[in-house]
């Protein structure tokens, strides 16, 4: 059985992030204006935002998929998310435009108390209401989940665990960011945000 993270860390599908220890955009390394204005939703862009160091503002948002590999007996059975409050934190944010197409079932964390919650695929703006999260996963076999972490008040790094029945036995598997670091998420609004800038043509604009 295999867990995956598909796409860029952060893993900001809404493209607003948090950049700790400067007072502006520019004070970033590696000039993503040298060549001009890059797509906030790119992959040069995901990787820039990375390399400072950015993460997500108010949500995470990524896609999980979850493999079956072999002839074994797999069932995801449930999940929750381990939080832990982050400390002193300075800043500025960087926000764009959200967007991005939901077009999975989906899972939906609340970092406040942990909680996930799984919701079956609908159609844009189809109402749905939460299942159990009870999956059965074929042998060979795949299934995939857009993920949607968001926070409260404070800001957190967090990682998940997914509770699975493997041939009859229980087991966890840990998702975390990459090997190296858990996931962090920053609310809206977080009083270590000292300015909020969004991209232009010609740099950045401070709202």
């Amino acid at each position: 059985m295999s867990v995956e993270l598909i796409g860029d860390p952060p893993y900001g599908r809404l493209a607003n992030y948090f950049f700790p220890g400067v007072s502006h955009p520019s004070d970033l390394e590696y000039g993503l204006y040298a060549s001009g204005p890059r797509d906030a939703y790119g992959i040069p862009y995901r990787r820039w935002v990375n390399a400072n160091g950015g993460v997500p503002l108010h949500m995470t948002a990524f896609q999980l998929v979850i493999q079956c590999v072999g002839d074994h007996n797999v069932m995801l059975v449930g999940g929750h998310a381990i939080t832990t409050v982050l400390g002193d934190l300075r800043g500025v944010a960087v926000v764009h435009p959200s967007g991005g197409p939901i077009d999975s079932d989906r899972l939906e964390i609340n970092l406040e108390d942990g909680e996930l919650l799984c919701f079956p695929y609908r159609a844009p703006f189809e109402p749905s209401e939460p299942i159990p999260l009870q999956y059965q996963i074929e042998p060979s076999r795949s299934q995939s989940f857009d993920v949607y972490a968001s926070v409260g008040s404070q800001a957190l790094s967090w990682y998940l665990e997914l509770d699975f029945l493997v041939d009859g036995k229980r087991i966890t598997k840990t998702v975390t960011q990459s090997k190296e670091a858990p996931f962090v998420t920053v609310p809206f609004g977080h009083p270590g945000i000292e300015a909020e800038f969004h991209q232009t043509e010609t740099g950045w604009e401070r709202i």
